[in-house]
């Protein structure tokens, strides 16, 4: 089925396809619903000292937040299906480290990319797969990642001649199989 728009959030639809005949040439007719989620939206909201940093969902149209994560110095962070990748910035060395926290219960994962420190993140919008881009302090490289959560591993991203892509932005497409980068 394709619907000649998009779908509107928390609607219930139902889905009927009539005169179907089946191998006893009788006619029958199917019927499905469905109900589409609610639009949310993630953000980053920062106290007004700068000490500390919580990453809060919000459902359009309610006013009430769910706090997913709060801690100190977030740098930059994505979410994809339900886990939370972060940037977080190291006040002692003045550089980055990366941590991936679940949002479920409180498990927290620390996780190290194999070449540089990160220095942003993006999610996928169904997937467990983050873009991670990285810089290495001693060559002063760049290095695009794909990061799965969901089998903790990292996938360097390389250009046809081999050479590291060297990105300053990238994120995935709609589709969450696209990557799209500058």
């Amino acid at each position: 089925v394709i619907f000649e728009s998009p779908l509107s959030s928390s609607t219930k639809y139902t889905i009927a396809v009539a005169n179907i005949a089946d191998n006893r040439g009788h006619n029958t007719r199917a019927q499905t619903s469905f109900t589409t989620e609610a639009q949310q939206v993630v953000y980053l909201s920062r106290d007004e000292q700068g000490t500390v940093d919580i990453i809060r969902r919000k459902t359009i149209g309610d006013s009430e937040t769910t706090e997913l994560y709060r801690g100190n110095k977030i740098g930059d962070f994505a979410v994809a299906n339900r886990k939370i990748l972060l940037v977080i910035e190291d006040t002692e060395t003045q550089q980055f480290n990366t941590a991936l926290y679940q949002i479920k219960g409180t498990t927290k994962t620390a996780v190290e990319p194999p070449k540089g420190i990160a220095i942003g993140v993006s999610g996928a919008t169904d997937k467990d797969h983050f873009l991670v881009r990285t810089r290495d302090q001693s060559t002063l490289q760049y290095h695009l990642f794909l990061y799965s959560a969901e089998t903790s591993t990292f996938t360097e991203l390389i250009k046809e001649n081999g050479d590291p892509i060297h990105a300053s932005h990238a994120s995935f497409a709609a589709d969450s199989s696209t990557i799209v980068y500058t």
